[in-house]
């Protein structure tokens, strides 16, 4: 899938939704790639571009929860290439491409 130019994120991904994100372009939304929120504890995100959004790469936040960020290559964003915020979780991170965010390539924040 090509998801862009979106008004606000390209995927959204609300309480109790359980989606695996595989394999999609993901660019050029006016808020966030991937936004993960609410009680969510088998979201996959794998082998996505995403890029030159708005905002952040992935936001996982407010009680979000990701079991798994593999192979993305995530660059050129507004923000962060990846965030996780407000009390979210994200059981693995690995083998991903971070690179030209305008911030951070990974934040994570405590609470």
């Amino acid at each position: 899938n090509a998801i862009y130019l979106n008004a606000k994120s390209g995927v959204f991904v609300d309480s109790q939704a359980m989606p695996d994100i595989i394999g999609n372009t993901i660019k050029s939304n006016c808020m966030h790639g991937i936004c993960v929120t609410g009680d969510n504890t088998s979201t996959h995100i794998v082998d996505n571009s995403i890029f030159k959004n708005l905002e952040t790469g992935i936001l996982i936040t407010h009680n979000g929860a990701a079991k798994e960020l593999k192979s993305n290559n995530i660059c050129d964003n507004h923000t962060s290439g990846i965030e996780i915020a407000f009390n979210s979780q994200c059981a693995s991170i690995n083998h991903n491409k971070i690179h030209r965010n305008g911030e951070f390539g990974l934040l994570i924040h405590s609470e």
